[in-house]
């Protein structure tokens, strides 16, 4: 299979359209201060748009702020309002900014709205939009040598917009689930492959034939191309995600990811037909088990659902969420083998400054089947985000695509937002990890493949924090962290980590 050559057509592009353009259309997973203010107004249902699918749509978002009545807004939700046309106007100029990034080691876990993966980075962005077309061009360079790649244009895109509909060619981060901290099914920890993306662009309703009931609904759906440096090179990755909002304030979700095709492996489109109908379980799926099954078998997928729910209790916005991600297949179950996460967010407004805080759980050890399908022995561990084909499994240029802990390992994660509505916003977090607590690796010898952050048991409590300040066209972000680590036979490790930003729009 040959490698697609994303890169440069999009990048041409750009070049070519990015002095003639004067906007950008998307909500990258990458500001808590503006997924806060959005969720302030959503958990009350003043503005009524979904929250859980990044890149968010700013159509989708101005739609929504249209129909708000300003003049019966007042307090913490006049503040969130404007600060969210704010940022909608800055997104509706063309835009250049340039930044710089310093810090004492590589970030070892990326969450929403951190800023950078890799220390010591700088990167030059210019965005923009005509009518049917938006490009951003972010090309940066990094004295980090975490993934091996000194030049990238992660967040680069070129896209096209028809009737209600958006398709771009690039690659941008993607967060998908309520979750603050992480999703089980895709996160922005990993860096954003290539990738073709296809969205609905605003989420306007479906009407119920022969009644007034009207269902809101937005999908997404991409093709990306993962690494040449994995077991199986140049493997396939296909997303789809499906949200409705049956009723204000609850928003469900249907996920699946598959990788297939990659260099030696069936690439055709029956094999894409099988691999779409979950036709890709050997012994369930017109194929016996076994090593000369490997040859047909189509692929490996994931698949499951979250949901969202925001009320009001003792006068303050309380949400909870919950995502339900599991391995594909074996019997006739759509998710099977799953693992879980729940959280709660909850919004205070103390000393005229607005906070949210959220607490979130997650175990992703599972006892899965063997790797020669789902026949004879279960297994322990060492199976989830894992595929006795792809071996690699889910994880990108050393980094999983999910879960930022990976398999096996349970979390508990509290943090708070902070913004006084004057262009400063604190955060603060302390993680509590299992990270790989059955104590074994699938493939303890190889750092290429199987757990990314460890692979022997590591017991981590980890404390960081962040301060961002905007003057005039700069804006200053610090940070630091500071990790125990304990291990069943080694000694214990204190890390720290300290962080600066300097961004100038241009």
């Amino acid at each position: 299979m040959k490698k697609i050559k994303i890169k440069p057509f999009f990048i041409t592009c750009i070049l070519f359209i990015s002095f003639f353009s004067k906007a950008e259309p998307y909500i990258a997973p990458d500001s808590l201060a503006l997924r806060a203010n959005i969720q302030i107004l959503t958990e009350q249902g003043i503005l009524k748009t979904m929250t859980t699918t990044y890149p968010m749509m700013w159509p989708e978002v101005k739609r929504a702020l249209d129909e708000v009545d300003e003049t019966s807004l007042a307090g913490i939700n006049l503040s969130a309002y404007l600060f969210i046309k704010n940022e909608y106007k800055n997104a509706t100029k063309k835009r250049a900014t340039l930044s710089v990034n310093g810090a004492t080691k590589d970030n070892r876990f990326h969450s929403f709205g951190d800023n950078s993966r890799n220390k010591n980075t700088i990167q030059y962005s210019v965005s923009g939009v005509w009518d049917y077309v938006a490009v951003k061009f972010a090309p940066s360079v990094t004295t980090s040598n975490f993934d091996d790649d000194q030049y990238t244009f992660d967040e680069s895109y070129l896209a096209f917009r028809a009737g209600n509909w958006n398709l771009s060619i690039g690659m941008q981060d993607k967060w998908w689930g309520g979750g603050w901290d992480s999703n089980l099914g895709l996160t922005n920890n990993a860096r954003p492959m290539p990738a073709i993306t296809l969205s609905r662009t605003q989420a306007l309703p479906f009407n119920v034939p022969f009644t007034d009931y009207q269902l809101p609904w937005t999908v997404t759906t991409y093709m990306a191309q993962m690494e040449e440096e994995r077991h199986v090179p140049n493997t396939l990755l296909w997303g789809f995600r499906a949200t409705v909002m049956p009723f204000d304030n609850f928003e469900f979700s249907v996920s699946r990811l598959a990788q297939w095709a990659g260099d030696g492996r069936p690439s055709d489109f029956d094999t894409f037909v099988d691999l779409f109908l979950g036709r890709d379980n050997c012994g369930k799926s017109g194929f016996e088990c076994g090593d000369e099954a490997q040859a047909v078998e189509p692929g490996n997928q994931q698949a499951g659902f979250d949901v969202r729910y925001s009320f009001n209790a003792f006068s303050k916005p309380i949400t909870l969420y919950a995502n339900h991600f599991g391995e594909d297949g074996g019997g006739d179950k759509f998710i099977s083998r799953a693992v879980n996460q729940v959280g709660m967010d909850m919004s205070f407004n103390w000393f005229n400054q607005y906070q949210k805080v959220y607490i979130e759980y997650a175990d992703t050890f599972k006892v899965c089947a063997n790797t020669n399908g789902w026949q004879g022995p279960d297994r322990p561990g060492d199976c989830f985000y894992e595929h006795h084909i792809y071996q690699t499994g889910m994880r990108y240029k050393a980094r999983n695509i999910g879960h930022l802990y990976d398999n096996d390992t349970t979390s508990i994660v509290a943090g708070i937002v902070n913004q006084d509505f004057n262009e400063t916003v604190w955060t603060a977090k302390v993680r509590y990890l299992e990270i790989n607590n059955d104590n074994s690796a699938r493939y303890p010898d190889d750092p290429n493949k199987g757990h990314t952050l460890s692979k022997i048991s590591e017991d981590v409590i980890m404390l960081s924090g962040d301060y961002q300040k905007r003057l005039a066209e700069f804006t200053y972000k610090i940070g630091a962290s500071v990790s125990q680590s304990s291990f069943i036979d080694l000694p214990s490790e204190t890390d720290y980590n300290l962080f600066f930003q300097i961004k100038r729009d241009l």
